[in-house]
């Protein structure tokens, strides 16, 4: 399928890419149910969580070489953190509005280690921006930044040079979220008008037109093909585009709230949405069949999902403040005719076997559902998890939130 894409010709930095992804493949760990379970890290951002004042930390993202963080915030501004600085700083340091803790949750949330590191701010970037920003992600070299803001425009930064190169102007509305092909030469975006557009870095116009959505298109996410973009959307579906035809291939329902976060696996075969509705579904890309749903967030909005390198395992964060971690390859019939009941008691499913409850929260006795595909969960200081993507080692990197002190 790469080859029925336009694609620019290979440069020696391509080859250079690649040298590094295989090295990375030899030191890259095996997770499943069967060999061991990821290693999360999460950086937490202080102070950045101030609504009442408009002053928050909307979208984030990681570099593929998980060296870089760039957060887009509502004050119109992105700022980039650069990671790799080992300098160990004291741990009471929170009062400091750019300092980060790194907590490393390591299988159980009783097991946990937190340390404080310092890290630089290598990047900001302020002088075109004029509204709120909604959606960003780096170039797969690390060396450009996209993003998108309620202006309903989509701006291409440099990280060499600090400025911006190029503003790309199509959607009638505020765009949501971006995302970059993995070969880097075409992006996709998702607006408030109702369509999802596909754009080429060198032209300043969309290339296609996704419309049939009935609401917001919410999020939008590439195939590894780069072939399909996949799109989330209010009106609480799943949409498949072809990105040569223009048309939409797959239909996927199942969701009762509003998609925030779409998906797709390494292997291409796989498909996984998440939204309001605290649901997680697994979709067969192939025959556009849902395979199975699966439970354990509270009844609170998952923001994000990264799958493994090899496909078999999924990472969530969202509004109830944890990092839970899923096993996509179980039989789906273990998770049929689950119904809710009590706190304390275990239901039976479909053939005999039992789904934990626990309660949500202690004051509301609220029911949450722990599904039989759900591997363990990994809490954080009562921070929202607005971001989780695996790196090329399976390494887990997770971003969260905190209020302003």
């Amino acid at each position: 399928m790469k080859n029925s894409i336009p694609l620019p010709a290979s440069k020696a930095i391509d080859v250079e890419k690649e040298i590094e992804v295989i090295k990375d493949l030899r030191k890259r760990l095996i997770l499943g149910p069967q060999a061991s379970l990821p290693s999360v890290c999460m950086y937490t951002f202080h102070n950045t969580h101030d609504s009442t004042n408009n002053r928050s930390l909307n979208c984030a993202d990681i570099s593929e070489n998980a060296s870089l963080i760039a957060c887009g915030f509502s004050e119109s501004y992105i700022r980039v953190w650069n990671t790799t600085i080992n300098k160990t700083i004291n741990t009471d340091s929170s009062s400091n509005d750019s300092g980060i803790f790194l907590k490393l949750p390591i299988k159980s949330k009783n097991n946990l280690n937190i340390i404080s590191i310092e890290v630089s701010v290598v990047a900001e970037f302020i002088g075109s921006l004029r509204s709120c920003l909604w959606g960003l992600h780096f170039s797969n070299d690390s060396r450009f930044i996209l993003s998108c803001s309620e202006d309903r425009s989509c701006r291409l930064w440099s990280l060499d040079t600090g400025t911006c190169l190029v503003a790309y102007k199509g959607h009638n509305q505020p765009v949501w979220d971006i995302a970059i092909g993995p070969f880097g030469h075409y992006f996709a975006t998702a607006s408030h008008d109702q369509t999802a557009r596909l754009w080429s870095c060198e032209h300043m116009y969309p290339l296609r037109i996704f419309a049939g959505h009935l609401s917001d298109v919410d999020c939008v996410s590439f195939h590894p093909n780069s072939a399909y973009v996949a799109t989330g959307s209010s009106d609480k579906t799943c949409r498949l585009w072809d990105v040569q035809k223009g048309n939409a291939v797959r239909v996927f329902t199942g969701h009762s709230g509003p998609i925030n976060c779409v998906t797709i696996s390494p292997d291409g075969k796989l498909l996984a949405t998440a939204g309001d509705d605290a649901l997680i579904n697994i979709y067969d890309i192939g025959s556009g069949r849902q395979l199975k749903s699966m439970r354990g967030h509270t009844r609170k909005s998952i923001y994000s999902l990264s799958f493994s390198k090899e496909s078999s395992v999924l990472v969530s964060g969202g509004s109830d403040c944890t990092v839970r971690v899923w096993d996509v390859k179980r039989d789906a019939s273990n998770n049929e005719n689950i119904s809710e009941i009590s706190e304390g008691y275990n239901i039976e499913t479909a053939n005999d076997t039992l789904v934990k409850i626990t309660a949500s929260t202690t004051k509301d006795k609220k029911e949450n559902i722990e599904t039989l595909d759900h591997m363990t969960a990994l809490y954080t200081c009562k921070t929202p998890v607005y971001k989780v993507q695996f790196t090329r080692r399976n390494l887990c990197l997770a971003l969260s939130v905190s209020g302003v002190s």
